[in-house]
Formats: structure tokens, C-alpha cells, sequence
């Protein structure tokens, strides 16, 4: 018994199956077509800040899928939720450049020309949405 509930071997054998069902999809084409997935839209995203914590305002960023050189992420500036330094690094727009083992991207950020920001980060998805594996939370620029 777990906090008042009861866990039968019946509901570990479905769980177990679940988790396995999940982790065979391995390329965008393997997801199941008939998945049901929330509406909700999710982004994979970094702030950017000085080194006093001061939000840094960058005038272009974009994003490269580092295993084909692309530039699948391209922005003029900040979003603007949730905070005036975040970038989006990566959106379920970009579902079909990652899987559900992930792929590594690099974020670069640009002000007055120059290169300002930069990091890497892994990102996977679960057949709905994008998610970070790896990668800062914050960039500090100096």
C-alpha cells in the first residue's frame, strides 16, 4: 500500500506496458497516428541576462540542428511571454527535427551584429511535444 492506495499486479504489468508502448517510437514517423495529445503548445526555451542578472535584449537569435548544419529556428527578438529575455530555442513546430531520443541543437544569440549568447542543448520529444533533455536554463552574457 502507497500513500492509501492500493498497487496490484495488474495495474504494474499495465503500467510497465505503457512505459514500454512509449519508448519505441523513435523517429516522427513511428509515433502512433491515433495518439491523443493535449492542445497545449510547448516551447524548449532560454533566458538571456547579464552578469548582474539584468535581462539581455539580443537583436536576432537562431537555432542549428548540429547533426545537419540547419538553421531550423530563426527570431527578431524576444517572445514576449514569459519575460522580456526569453528565447525560444525550440517549438512543436520544430517536432520533426528531433525524435524521442533526442537531438542536439545549438542556440546562438546576436546583438549589434555580433555573436553575444551561445549553448547546447538536447531536445527530444514524446510524440506530442518538445522537450529538454539537456541545456542551461540561463545564458549569462558579459
Amino acid at each position: 500500500m502507497v500513500s492509501g492506495m492500493c498497487i496490484t499486479k495488474p495495474s504494474l504489468l499495465l503500467m510497465a506496458v505503457v512505459v514500454l508502448i512509449a519508448c519505441r517510437y523513435d523517429k516522427p514517423g513511428d509515433c502512433p497516428k491515433d495518439i491523443i495529445c493535449t492542445m497545449d503548445f510547448r516551447s524548449v526555451g532560454v533566458q538571456v541576462t547579464d552578469t548582474a542578472g539584468a535581462p539581455v535584449v539580443l537583436d536576432s537569435t537562431r537555432t542549428i540542428h548540429l547533426a545537419h548544419g540547419a538553421v531550423v529556428l530563426r527570431s527578431s527578438g524576444p517572445e514576449p511571454f514569459p519575460a522580456g529575455s526569453w528565447y525560444a530555442v525550440l517549438t512543436d513546430n520544430h517536432m520533426s527535427f528531433t525524435d524521442t531520443k533526442g537531438r542536439d541543437f545549438r542556440f546562438e544569440g546576436f546583438l549589434g551584429g555580433a555573436r553575444k549568447a551561445q549553448a547546447l542543448f538536447r531536445i527530444r520529444h514524446d510524440c506530442c511535444h518538445v522537450d529538454k533533455v539537456s541545456g542551461p536554463e540561463v545564458i549569462v552574457v558579459e
